[in-house]
């Protein structure tokens, strides 16, 4: 901030904007991974996607069972 504001002069105002929190969701995790505790399951993901410098945290864990389709229609 100092930098660009030193390379502007002072009739700039420099501003940081702040650091937004994406969130995602994933999506058809093997029960063997849903079965890891938050850091192991993170730790994971990271190494996967090749990630090492984002903070991630797990908000929460859905387990959906598989409908049988053919009991829906009667």
């Amino acid at each position: 901030k100092e930098t660009v504001q030193a390379k502007l002069g002072e009739n700039y105002k420099v501003m940081e904007s702040p650091q937004s929190k994406p969130k995602i969701k994933i999506i058809n995790i093997g029960l063997e991974e849903m079965n890891l505790d938050d850091s192991e399951l993170i730790s994971t993901i990271k190494i996967q996607n090749k990630i090492d410098t984002v903070n991630m945290r797990i908000v929460k864990r859905i387990v959906k069972e598989k409908r049988n389709s053919q009991s829906e229609r009667k």
